[in-house]
């Protein structure tokens, strides 16, 4: 079995990321209306439910649009981050969606990030970053000189 290919890709805000941010945040909307709509008059607890939805919609979209975005690289043997391009880092993946990837970077020092990686962002690198992606733990045990993983 041979070695995941070395890849760089890009990072960008997720499309993916954002729709399940706005379906919870809906979600959470249609169950405060429902909830007035239940109730004859509007008390102190529509009230308060609804300033904790405003804080907490207006922190959750300052959060996504303050999502990391750099590169990701695999040179055959470890993981960088633009961000930590002294560092090298493991990447586990989370969630595989198929056109996109959730996975955790932690680096040598301990910080962790998680990225979602999506297909459109660089469709012609995805292969070769999936591969990476699941790869990279055997790498970790050795390669061989002609650059093939020990077959166990």
């Amino acid at each position: 079995m041979y070695a995941p290919p070395a890849v760089s890709f890009s990072v960008v805000r997720s499309t993916v990321q954002g729709r399940c941010l706005a379906a919870a945040l809906s979600l959470a909307l249609v169950v405060g209306v429902l909830w007035l709509d239940q109730g004859a008059d509007p008390g102190w607890r529509q009230g308060l439910y609804l300033l904790l939805l405003l804080v907490t919609s207006g922190l959750a979209i300052r959060q996504w649009r303050r999502v990391p975005i750099g590169q990701l690289q695999w040179d055959g043997r470890t993981w960088r981050w633009s961000a930590w391009p002294d560092a090298a880092c493991s990447l586990t993946v989370r969630v595989d969606g198929q056109t996109w990837l959730l996975v955790s970077l932690r680096s040598e020092a301990g910080s962790t990030l998680w990225l979602w990686l999506e297909r459109q962002t660089e469709v012609t690198n995805w292969p070769a970053l999936r591969r990476a992606a699941y790869g990279s733990g055997q790498a970790d045990a050795g390669l061989s000189a002609d650059g093939r993983v020990p077959e166990p």
